[in-house]
């Protein structure tokens, strides 16, 4: 019986099923927007002032470009206090365009005071060539990782540039952890 049932059965789909909702959603200059009234979430500049579609599950928040891809991820805020929740590389995006918007932003007010320092020393192209530097290395490590190795290679002063001893310091932070020490056994 248990064999012709198996004939019987048909292949699971293609696509997983997706607990959750999607909502349209205007957003603001900034390209936020609100749900539930009190919950702000950023989505991108580029969507500023539109109307956008939100998937909208249990534990995240993601508003979608016309392709249906993910412009950013939220967790989900819940509660009746306002809440207004940034994506950090969203905000990187923003300011790798408009490097001016650094001295006000609120990821200057996170940064430790040697990355904010060296951040707040650069010109504009400077300014702006860090940003990018820290975009990628989050892209590849996450931003705990970037910011982290930009810290280390500005305290550590070494003579190659901050763009090599980052990439280098990022690296060694994601595979063996920072404080473990050198190898000189190349096998």
């Amino acid at each position: 019986m248990f064999e012709k049932d198996k004939e019987a059965m048909r292949a699971l789909p293609n696509a997983p099923f997706e607990s959750c909702r999607y909502g349209h959603v205007k957003t603001n200059g900034y390209g936020k927007f609100i749900l539930d009234g009190k919950h702000t979430y950023s989505s991108s500049p580029l969507y500023a002032d539109r109307e956008i579609i939100v998937r909208i599950g249990a534990h995240f928040i993601e508003p979608l470009d016309e392709a249906g891809d993910v412009i950013s991820r939220h967790e989900r805020e819940f509660g009746t206090e306002r809440t207004d929740t940034v994506d950090w590389l969203t905000m990187l995006d923003q300011l790798i365009v408009k490097p001016g918007a650094w001295r006000n932003s609120l990821m200057r007010s996170q940064m430790s005071y040697e990355v904010r320092d060296y951040m707040d020393e650069q010109d504009k192209s400077g300014l702006r060539q860090a940003l990018r530097l820290m975009k990628d290395l989050s892209n590849q490590y996450g931003l705990d990782v970037a910011v982290t190795s930009i810290q280390e290679a500005i305290v550590r002063k070494r003579t190659q540039g901050i763009e090599v001893n980052a990439a280098v310091v990022a690296a060694r932070i994601a595979h063996y952890g920072l404080d473990t020490p050198g190898s000189l056994d190349p096998t």
